[in-house]
C-alpha cells in the first residue's frame, strides 16, 4: 500500500512538472526570435592591394542639419575585382577633426562592385542627424562579403549654412557669373546667399533630397540632360515649399524647352531685343520705390536680348502675377504651384550687359523678395529646432495612432500559468484535505494537463503569428494637378521575440528609424533603447535591417518616396454669387471616404467618392468664421458629433470607427494631443514650422483671436484644399511592404491632401481669405512674424501683394482692405484711430495713397487706381508712433464688390 501511494505520488509529480514545463515553453516559445535566413553567392576575394576611399560632405561642401545630405565617395580599387558594401555613418567628435568620439548606431549602405584597376564614384544620402549630439563629420567604411572591413575614411564637414539663412542650387552652366546674386543683402540673414552648383550627376532624383535648398535657379542650362526621375523631383519639391527661378533670355530653349508645361507658368516662343531704356525692375515693387522715398534707375542704356512669351492658360497655376512686362510680352512672372513658386525671367542676369549693370543684385533681390518674402520676416535671433524626421514634432499625435493596441496574448498566458498553480495547488489541497475527497486528486491534476496544455501551446502560436504588427499612416500630398504625389508614412513595428527584423520597402525611398527622444511617454514604455539600424538600396526598393530587437518592444520609423499616382484627381471650381459651384472627380485606382473641401473659414463635406465618380459640388462661401478660434479639424469632428478636441489616445482610449480614426488623425496633423518640449506645448500654436524647421518665437501676442492664422491643414497659398481617404492602400504602396518576407497584419491610414483653384475671374463679389497675398518687400530692422500670420514692426515698412484676375479693374466695383490689428481691444476691433498706418500704391498717379483705417477696414469705390490691369494690388503697412512700441498685426485680407 505505502509503496502505490509513492508510486502515486510521483506520477503525480511527474506530471505536474510536465504540465508547468509545457507552460513554460510556450512562454519561451512565444518570446524566442524569429529566425530568417538568406543565401548569396559572392566570390572569395583575395586581394593584394585594398581600395581606397575618398569621402565627400554635402553640396559642394555645404549642407543643413537635420536633412537627407549627400555623401559622395571615390572608391579606387586594387589589383582585385572587389564586391562587398559601402557604408556610411554620422559622427561626433572635436571640430575639425576626424576623430570619432560618438558614432550613429544607423548606417546607410550600398551594394557595390568595382572591377580591379577601376574607380567609381557612389552617392548615399543619410540625415545630417544625431540625437541629442552634433554631428561633426561622416566615416565611410567599405566591407567585402565576408563582412571584413576593408578601408574606411572620415569626412569632416565643410560649411553648415544656419537654419535661416538661403541655401541656394544652381543648375547652370559653368561660366555663369552668379556674383550679384551671392552678394545680395537680404533681411533677417547672417549673411549672403549660400550657392552650390548641380549638375545631372549631382541633381537628386528624391524631393526629400533637394529640401535642403530654399531656391533653385534653371538658367543656361541643358534640361534634356536631367532624366525623368529628377524632373519629377524637381517639380514635387516645388509643390512642397521650394522656389524654382526659371531664366529664358538668349539661350531659352535649352533651358526651358525640355522642361513640361506643368513646370512654366509661360509659353516660350521665341527672342527679341529689348531696347535701350526698357524698365528692368518692377513698377513700385520693392527695394524700387517705397512711400516717402526716390526710386532706384530701373533702366540700361544698351540693348537686352529677352525670349518672349504669353501666360500659359489654364494652366492650373494659380496666383499667376506679372510682375513685369514689355507692352504685352512678360519678361517677370511669378506663379504659385503647390507650396511653392515658380518665377519666370525673360531675361539673363548673368549674361551681359545684365551682368555688369549696377542694379542686378537689386533685380536678385526683387526676384526673391517677390517668391519668398514670409521667409525673410523669421528672425535670425529667435531659437531653431529641427521639426524631426517627417516633420514629427509638428505631428507627434501620429504616434499614438501606428502604436499598437493592448495585446492581450502575454496577459492570458500569464493568466492560465497563475490559475494552473492555484488549481494544482490550493484549490487541489481544499479539495483532498479540507473536503476529504482523496480520490478527486488525479482527475484534476489531469484535466489540468488536457485543458491548460493545448490552451498555452494554441494560444503561444497563435500570438507569435499575430502580434508582428505593423500599423501605418501615410499622408499622400499630391501636387498641382493631381497626378504625382509626396509621400510620408510613418511606421510603427511592434516585434513579439527577440531577433532580427528585416523591412523591405518597394520603390526608391528615404527611410529612417524615428529616434526615442521625439516620442511621447506612453511611446516611451514600449519602446526599447535607440536601436541599430542598416538602410540598404536593394533590388527593387530599400532594406532596413533592425537587428536584436528585444521581445514585445515598439519601433517607430519613417520613409519619404515621391510616386506616380495612377489616375488622378481633377476639380473644375468656381464662385459664383457667393457659392462655390463645380466638380471634383476620382479617377484614381482606388474610391475615397470622408473627402472635404477645406476653405480658410469652413469646410464642405463631399462624402464618399467612388474610383471614376464625377461629384457635383455647390455650397455658399462664409465671409467670416462663425468659430474664429476653432481649428478645421475640431469644426468637422463636431459636425459629427465628436467632442473636441477629439484625441482618445490620450486617454488611453482607441476609435471605435473609420470616421473616429479619420478626426483622431486630423487633430493630430493640427497638432492637437501631443506637446513638444522645445516648443513648450503644440508647434503649430507655439511656434512657426518652415521647410523642416522650427523657431521658437514664444508665440506671445495680445489678442490673437481677432486674426484667423493658417490651418496647418491648408496648403498654404491655395484658394482651397481637399482632403481625405483612400480606401485601398496600394496607392501609398504600405500594402507592398513586407517584414522578413512577411506581410504582417495592422491598420493602415492613406490620407490625401491636394491644393485646389478656385476660378474667381467671373465673380465681382469676392469675400476676403480668397484672393491671395504674399509679403513683397521689408523695409525694417526689427519687423518679424511671431506666429503664422501674425506680424510686429517698430520702424519702417512692410509691403503686401494681392493677386486678383486680369481686368479686375474693370469688373469690379468696390475695394476693401483690411489690416487685423492685434492692439485693439479684446472685445473686438477698436473704433479709435490706430497708428497702424496703411497706404495703397496708385497705378494711374504713380506714388503711395495713405488710406485712413477705420475699425481695421479701408473701402474705396476708385478701384482703377489701385488695380492695376494685370489684377494686382500692393498695400503698405507702417507704424505711425514707433514712440509708442510694437505693432501687432495680423495678414492683410482684400474683398471686392
Amino acid at each position: 500500500m505505502l509503496i502505490r501511494c509513492s508510486a502515486r505520488g510521483q506520477v503525480k509529480t511527474t506530471l505536474k512538472i510536465v504540465v508547468g514545463c509545457c507552460l513554460v515553453l510556450a512562454f519561451a516559445f512565444l518570446s524566442s526570435p524569429l529566425q530568417a535566413s538568406a543565401h548569396t553567392t559572392t566570390r572569395t576575394l583575395t586581394a593584394t592591394s585594398s581600395p581606397t576611399l575618398q569621402v565627400d560632405v554635402g553640396f559642394e561642401g555645404s549642407f543643413k542639419r537635420g536633412y537627407w545630405t549627400p555623401v559622395f565617395v571615390g572608391v579606387s580599387n586594387g589589383d582585385s575585382d572587389f564586391a562587398g558594401t559601402l557604408s556610411v555613418s554620422t559622427f561626433s567628435g572635436p571640430l575639425h577633426l576626424t576623430t570619432i568620439a560618438i558614432l550613429s548606431p544607423w548606417s546607410f549602405q550600398q551594394p557595390v562592385e568595382i572591377p580591379k584597376g577601376a574607380k567609381k564614384q557612389y552617392t548615399i544620402y543619410a540625415p545630417y542627424f544625431l540625437g541629442n549630439f552634433s554631428p561633426t563629420g561622416v566615416v565611410a567604411s567599405l566591407i567585402d562579403a565576408r563582412g571584413k572591413l576593408v578601408a574606411t575614411q572620415t569626412s569632416t564637414s565643410s560649411y553648415e549654412v544656419k537654419p535661416d539663412d538661403l541655401f541656394i542650387g544652381l543648375l547652370a552652366d559653368v561660366d555663369a557669373n552668379f556674383d550679384p546674386l551671392r552678394s545680395v543683402s537680404l533681411p533677417n540673414q547672417s549673411g549672403s546667399p549660400t550657392t552650390s552648383t548641380l549638375d545631372a550627376t549631382t541633381m537628386p532624383t528624391q524631393a526629400s533630397a533637394l529640401e535642403n535648398f530654399d531656391v533653385i535657379v534653371l538658367d543656361d542650362f541643358n534640361s534634356s540632360r536631367l532624366s525623368h526621375a529628377q524632373i519629377a523631383a524637381l517639380r514635387t519639391w516645388v509643390n512642397q515649399g521650394g522656389v524654382l527661378i526659371e531664366v529664358g533670355g538668349q539661350n531659352w530653349q535649352r533651358t526651358l524647352g525640355t522642361l513640361p508645361p506643368e513646370m512654366l507658368p509661360v509659353v516660350v516662343n521665341g527672342t527679341h531685343v529689348l531696347p535701350a531704356g526698357t524698365h528692368l525692375l518692377p513698377t513700385a515693387g520693392p527695394v524700387i520705390q517705397t512711400a516717402g522715398q526716390s526710386a532706384l534707375s530701373d533702366t540700361l542704356k544698351d540693348p537686352v536680348v529677352a525670349s518672349t512669351a504669353r501666360l500659359r492658360q489654364q494652366n492650373g497655376f494659380f496666383n499667376s502675377e506679372t510682375l513685369l512686362s514689355s507692352g504685352t510680352t512678360p519678361l517677370i512672372v511669378r506663379s504659385q504651384e503647390g507650396q511653392g513658386v515658380i518665377c519666370y525671367l525673360a531675361f539673363d542676369p548673368t549674361s551681359t550687359p545684365l551682368l555688369n549693370w549696377q542694379n542686378t543684385g537689386a533685380l536678385w533681390k526683387t526676384v526673391l523678395l517677390q517668391a519668398m518674402g514670409n521667409t525673410f520676416m523669421l528672425s535670425n535671433a529667435v531659437p531653431t529646432s529641427s521639426s524631426g524626421p517627417g516633420q514629427i514634432l509638428t505631428r507627434g499625435g501620429v504616434i499614438s495612432m501606428i502604436a499598437p493596441a493592448m495585446l492581450w496574448g502575454p496577459w492570458i498566458l500569464a493568466f492560465l500559468l497563475i490559475s494552473y498553480l492555484l488549481i494544482l495547488g490550493p484549490v487541489r489541497y481544499y479539495i483532498v484535505r479540507r473536503l476529504k475527497r482523496p480520490r478527486w486528486g488525479w482527475p484534476i491534476i489531469l484535466s489540468s494537463i488536457v485543458v491548460f496544455s493545448p490552451l498555452a501551446y494554441g494560444l503561444a502560436f497563435y500570438q507569435r503569428g499575430a502580434a508582428l504588427t505593423d500599423n501605418s499612416v501615410s499622408l499622400i500630398q499630391i501636387d498641382q494637378g493631381g497626378l504625382t504625389a509626396h509621400v510620408t508614412t510613418y511606421m510603427g513595428i511592434y516585434v513579439p521575440g527577440q531577433g532580427d527584423y528585416t523591412l523591405h520597402i518597394p520603390g526608391e525611398s528615404l527611410a529612417q528609424p524615428i529616434d526615442n527622444q521625439f516620442l511621447d511617454n506612453k511611446s516611451l514604455v514600449l519602446a526599447g533603447d535607440d536601436l541599430s539600424a542598416s538602410v540598404q538600396a536593394a533590388v527593387g526598393g530599400t532594406d532596413m535591417k533592425l537587428p536584436d530587437l528585444g521581445p514585445w518592444t515598439f519601433h517607430p520609423l519613417v520613409f519619404e518616396q515621391d510616386r506616380q499616382l495612377q489616375g488622378n484627381l481633377v476639380s473644375h471650381l468656381s464662385l459664383r454669387s457667393g457659392h462655390v459651384v463645380g466638380t471634383v472627380s476620382n479617377t484614381l485606382n482606388t474610391s475615397l471616404s470622408d473627402v472635404y473641401i477645406l476653405l480658410t473659414h469652413t469646410f464642405v463635406s463631399v462624402g464618399d467618392l467612388a474610383s471614376g465618380e464625377t461629384r457635383q459640388v455647390d455650397f455658399p462661401l462664409h465671409t467670416t468664421s462663425s468659430h474664429p478660434a476653432t481649428s478645421l479639424a475640431d469644426q468637422i469632428a463636431a459636425n459629427g458629433g465628436l467632442t473636441t478636441p477629439y484625441v482618445p489616445y490620450a486617454h488611453n482610449d482607441q476609435p471605435r470607427t473609420a470616421f473616429q480614426s479619420h478626426m483622431a488623425l486630423l487633430s493630430a496633423l493640427e497638432g492637437a494631443g501631443y506637446s513638444a518640449s522645445p516648443c513648450g506645448g503644440s508647434c503649430n500654436t507655439h511656434a512657426i514650422t518652415s521647410r523642416g524647421m522650427i523657431y521658437l518665437t514664444g508665440g506671445k501676442v495680445p489678442n490673437p483671436n481677432l486674426v484667423d492664422m493658417p490651418d496647418p491643414l491648408l496648403v498654404a497659398g491655395a484658394p482651397a484644399t481637399l482632403i481625405g481617404w483612400a480606401n485601398q492602400p496600394a496607392v501609398s504602396g504600405v500594402d507592398e511592404v513586407t517584414i522578413n518576407g512577411n506581410h504582417p497584419s495592422g491598420q493602415h491610414e492613406n490620407f490625401l491632401h491636394m491644393p485646389l483653384n478656385i476660378d474667381i475671374s467671373g465673380s465681382g463679389n469676392i469675400p476676403p481669405g480668397i484672393i491671395g497675398s504674399h509679403l513683397v518687400d521689408i523695409q525694417s530692422y526689427d519687423a518679424q512674424a511671431i506666429l503664422p500670420g501674425i506680424y510686429t514692426m517698430n520702424t519702417g515698412s512692410l509691403t503686401f501683394a494681392f493677386s486678383m484676375p486680369t481686368g479686375s479693374n474693370q469688373q469690379v466695383k468696390g475695394l476693401t482692405v483690411t489690416v487685423p490689428d492685434l492692439l485693439a481691444s479684446a472685445a473686438g476691433p477698436s473704433t479709435n484711430v490706430s497708428r497702424l498706418g496703411a497706404s495703397l500704391y496708385n497705378w494711374q498717379t504713380g506714388v503711395w495713397d495713405s488710406i485712413p483705417l477705420q475699425k481695421n477696414s479701408f473701402t474705396t469705390g476708385n478701384v482703377g487706381a489701385y488695380i492695376d490691369h494685370s489684377g494686382r494690388v500692393l498695400l503698405q503697412v507702417s507704424n505711425q508712433n514707433s514712440a509708442m512700441g510694437k505693432l501687432f498685426f495680423g495678414t492683410p485680407l482684400v474683398a471686392t464688390t
